[in-house]
């Protein structure tokens, strides 16, 4: 009923009774009928909860801990920014992680490319820096997870030293080591297998449960995300890759399901001396996904912004 009824009503019945004060009884039925209001609001709240208690298990309002994999690439030293690179490993230490993936251009072999100059960082000098690089990602990663696992996975600058011992030292191919791995291969000089990290080649593609793909990737479209998406169409399933030096995201639904598709982002500098800085249309950035079950997987995106990021809700 409303309130102009009920105020009509009580005019009437005032007129009719001739000496009641109309005023009282407007009063008084108002505030029954706010009574009765808030007495239905609180039977509504009781049995809503009591709904909330017995429809849905606990494990709908809070989760475990996530199984959590980080995933770093394009850091291209020697010319990484390392203050970036001191502040992801900060964080790495703060988190628990149980698998690092080192997505590829983790290095950058300038020097022994086809556009190597008279001002390229030596050989040995990078490799021993990227030594440097992967002993803080595994204690980084090891401080809440002695278990953690790594996976290095070569991308195409990586793949420079491959071609380089092709083009110049073909008959160096068939010396190994006592694991089996080429003395000239990124496995023996950086002692992958000492420091506990599994190599994976250029090109090869790590599966994940939930129909996700991780690889480094080798085409680069105009936009952010365009390389995504076209990877996703070409290959199918969802894609997370490197390469681009970019940040984007791509999303799909079709009749065999729903499709994501990221590109992750970089650890370098964004200043190369090859190209001016306001042509390089980079980003700098790193990925990071939480499995809650078998194959229910979340990826956050970690936008870096003027030397800062933002992750499970703090600024580094």
């Amino acid at each position: 009923m409303s309130d102009a009824r009920i105020v009509g009503e009580i005019l009437d019945f005032a007129r009719r009774a001739g000496d009641f004060p109309p005023q009282r009884e407007m009063r008084r039925r108002i505030k029954a009928r706010e009574s009765r209001i808030q007495q239905a609001w609180r039977q509504a709240k009781e049995l809503w909860d009591a709904g909330i208690r017995v429809e849905n298990p606990p494990e709908n309002r809070s989760y475990a801990a996530p199984t959590r994999i980080v995933l770093l690439s394009d850091v291209h030293i020697p010319y990484d920014d390392q203050g970036l690179v001191r502040k992801v490993l900060e964080w790495l230490r703060t988190t628990v992680a149980q698998r690092v993936i080192l997505n590829g251009d983790i290095l950058d072999f300038e020097g022994i490319s086809k556009f190597a100059d008279d001002h390229a960082v030596p050989l040995e000098d990078e490799i021993a820096r990227a030594g440097v690089f992967l002993d803080a990602v595994v204690e980084a990663a090891k401080t809440n997870n002695p278990h953690c696992k790594f996976d290095f996975t070569a991308g195409n600058h990586e793949d420079r030293l491959q071609k380089y011992v092709i083009r110049n030292a073909q008959k160096l191919e068939t010396l190994v080591d006592k694991h089996g791995d080429a003395v000239v291969s990124l496995p023996h000089l950086l002692d992958l297998r000492a420091r506990g990290i599994r190599y994976r080649g250029y090109k090869e593609i790590i599966k994940l449960p939930g129909g996700l793909y991780v690889e480094h990737g080798d085409k680069v479209s105009k936009h952010s995300a365009y390389t995504a998406k076209n990877v996703q169409t070409d290959k199918g399933g969802s894609v997370i890759i490197g390469h681009t030096h970019r940040v984007g995201a791509y999303f799909k639904k079709d009749r065999t399901g729903f499709h994501r598709a990221y590109e992750q982002g970089c650890l370098r500098d964004l200043n190369p001396k090859w190209v001016t800085a306001e042509s390089a249309n980079w980003q700098q950035g790193f990925g990071i996904i939480d499995y809650y079950d078998d194959e229910v997987w979340w990826y956050q995106q970690v936008l870096v912004q003027n030397g800062r990021f933002l992750v499970d809700g703090s600024i580094w």
